[in-house]
């Protein structure tokens, strides 16, 4: 799980990068909320591995969803 968690918050990262560079930064935000809501949800899914204050899991996953159809929703309005 850490290697897809660096991996989501490189993308994440360098979506923000390309869009402080290209001076367009509401192109690539869909793009960035998408790889955000994954690596949430994958902190999520790993506080639900150690069973430890499931609550917070259980926020993180929520979080995930909701980033999802927040990026969804960009996509269609554009």
């Amino acid at each position: 799980m850490n290697i897809v968690k660096i991996i989501l918050s490189v993308l994440v990262i360098s979506l923000a990068g390309y869009g402080l560079v290209t001076g367009e930064p509401t192109k690539v935000i869909p793009y960035m909320m998408i790889f955000k809501g994954a690596y949430i949800l994958v902190q999520g899914i790993e506080e639900f591995k150690k069973k430890k204050n499931s609550y917070i899991g259980y926020m993180q996953v929520a979080v995930g969803i909701f980033a999802f159809y927040v990026s969804y929703q960009a996509f269609i309005t554009t």
